[in-house]
């Protein structure tokens, strides 16, 4: 140490280039450790803003995927019957050698769309009329006249009219309860607390697909916040699609008839993605 301060105290031009290069080097290690702090504390604050984000999403797709995995639905057709009789002769003849008369009675059904019945979650009547969508779109692709046919003294005639309109496409808005996650001044606050847009989307085999996204009115979102998507499959738990056991007798008015098996729904797990604003989803 003696040796090392007689050299910076040295008027020689050596000692002085030492000096310099003893304080450049404590200059540099200097920045380094505050390029790497600036580093990590941006870091920290993107990781949290992101965690926030995700907690968003998923805690709003969450809420849709319980409420789902709670309801049961049941499809219901309309059924309108008319029943008609009429007399015709038949081969055999009387004493008197008339033809001996049958009555014919004749029962014609007419199916068409009616509400269904939603029970358990409280969303259902959101989901109702969706799901009647892809319950009529089913029964459309259904050819009643092939039940047509006779037996006996009987008739029976159907036909049907169900709209085909799938996809049934929907967005539900989740919004945060102020009192519960008040949303303050501090932006991390204020990330906790943004509406949540949760797209449904149901196929024709009643698998419905959520996807969570930021509502379209944060403005304050970045681009990456705005492409950012949390997305949950939901398949349908019964083995077979609802179906509708044809009648043959009725009376004449409209009945209405239960489709069965109800639809329940399991969840599948939650995947997120980017969306590219260009189109097409990253993982």
């Amino acid at each position: 140490m003696k040796r090392a301060a007689e050299k910076l105290n040295s008027r020689r031009g050596a000692s002085i280039l030492l000096a310099l290069v003893f304080v450049l080097t404590c200059v540099m290690v200097g920045i380094s450790v505050l390029s790497a702090a600036a580093s990590n504390a941006g870091r920290t604050h993107s990781n949290h803003e992101e965690q926030q984000l995700y907690l968003s999403l998923s805690s709003a797709l969450q809420l849709v995927a319980d409420d789902l995995a709670r309801t049961k639905y049941t499809p219901h057709v309309s059924d309108f019957c008319t029943v008609s009789k009429r007399q015709e002769p038949t081969d055999d003849t009387d004493e008197d050698g008339n033809p001996i008369m049958r009555t014919i009675t004749t029962y014609t059904h007419f199916f068409s769309e009616a509400d269904g019945s939603v029970n358990g979650g409280r969303l259902g009547d959101l989901f109702q009329k969706s799901l009647d969508m892809v319950f009529n779109t089913a029964m459309s692709k259904i050819n009643f006249s092939s039940y047509d046919y006779k037996a006996g003294n009987e008739e029976f005639y159907y036909s049907g009219s169900f709209p085909s309109v799938l996809p049934a496409l929907f967005t539900l808005t989740v919004t945060p309860d102020p009192e519960k996650m008040p949303i303050g001044a501090d932006k991390d606050t204020y990330h906790t607390a943004r509406k949540v847009a949760v797209d449904v989307e149901i196929d024709d085999s009643y698998s419905i697909t959520l996807t969570a996204r930021l509502a379209e009115d944060d403005a304050d979102a970045d681009s990456y916040s705005k492409n950012f998507r949390l997305s949950a499959e939901l398949a349908r738990s019964s083995a077979s699609l609802p179906y509708i056991d044809i009648p043959t007798y009725g009376s004449d008015g409209e009945t209405f008839i239960a489709a069965s098996p109800a639809v329940e729904w399991k969840q599948g797990v939650i995947k997120s993605a980017y969306a590219d604003p260009d189109g097409g989803t990253a993982p």
